[in-house]
C-alpha cells in the first residue's frame, strides 16, 4: 500500500512589498476545492467573491450567477490528479474587482509525518489586506506594511513607557517591582503574522484534533524563503 504523500505550496501576493506569503503543507487527496479553502483562511478572507485558479492554461474554479463561467468541479479534482513538477507555477485570482492575484508556487512532496495534521502552515509572513480593500495598488499607496526595524522601535518605546509607570508606583516593594520589570523587559514584539493561530483556525476548519497547548513561537519567517 503506497504512504500517503503531503504537497508543499507556497503563495504570494503579487505586486506588494515587502512580500505577504505563505507556505502551506496539504495532502495529495486534498481537493483544489480544500486549496481554495486554505488560501482564502491563510489570508483572513471570507470567499465572499469569486475566484479563479489558472492552471497550465485552464481557468479552473466555481462560477457564480452573474460572474464568470469556469469549466470543472473543483471538489472532485485531487491535487493529485494534477501531477505537479516541483516549482512548477500557476496562479489564483480572486475578487475580479479588486484583482488580488496570488503567485502559487508547488515546492515538491514528502510523506506524510503523523504526528502533523494537515492542511497546516509551516511559515508565512505578514498580515494579509483585507479583501475589499481595493487591489494591490491602492494597498501600497494607503498601507504598506510596517517594517520590522520600526515595529521594534514601537515595541521598546511601549516598554519604557510602562517601565516609567511602573517606577512612579510607590506602592510596590522591591520584590514586586523586580518582578514586574522583568516581565516588562521580557515581552517581545507581537509578530505579525500568527502561523500557530492560522493553524489552529485550519484545524478547526478542517476538523483535525486539537493539538494539545504549548508555549508560543515566535518568529515564523521561514529562513529559506526565496
Amino acid at each position: 500500500m503506497q504512504s500517503p504523500v503531503a504537497y508543499q505550496f507556497h503563495f504570494a501576493l503579487r505586486n506588494i512589498s515587502p512580500r505577504i506569503w505563505r507556505r502551506i503543507e496539504l495532502l495529495a487527496g486534498h481537493s483544489l476545492a480544500d486549496l481554495q479553502r486554505v488560501i482564502q483562511i491563510s489570508f483572513g478572507w471570507s470567499d465572499e467573491y469569486q475566484h479563479r485558479f489558472c492552471i497550465r492554461h485552464h481557468h479552473l474554479g466555481v462560477s457564480r450567477p452573474g460572474g464568470l463561467l469556469l469549466f470543472g468541479n473543483p471538489a472532485e479534482m485531487t491535487l493529485a490528479q494534477f501531477a505537479f513538477r516541483e516549482n512548477e507555477r500557476f496562479t489564483y485570482e480572486y475578487n475580479l474587482y479588486d484583482g488580488w492575484l496570488l503567485d502559487v508556487r508547488f515546492e515538491g512532496e514528502h510523506d506524510v509525518k503523523t504526528k502533523n495534521g494537515y492542511p497546516r502552515c509551516i511559515a508565512g509572513a505578514r498580515l494579509a489586506p483585507a479583501e475589499d480593500s481595493g487591489g494591490a495598488e491602492k494597498f501600497m499607496e494607503r498601507a504598506v506594511p510596517e517594517s520590522a526595524p520600526a515595529r521594534q522601535a514601537r515595541h521598546q518605546v511601549r516598554q519604557l513607557r510602562e517601565l516609567a509607570n511602573l517606577l512612579n508606583d510607590s506602592a510596590h516593594d522591591d520584590v514586586t517591582l523586580r518582578t514586574r520589570t522583568r516581565a516588562i523587559l521580557n515581552t517581545r514584539p507581537k509578530p505579525d503574522f500568527d502561523r500557530r493561530a492560522l493553524n489552529d483556525v485550519l484545524g478547526a476548519s478542517f476538523a483535525r484534533p486539537r493539538r494539545q497547548p504549548k508555549e508560543a513561537v515566535h518568529g515564523d519567517s521561514h529562513p529559506n524563503d526565496r
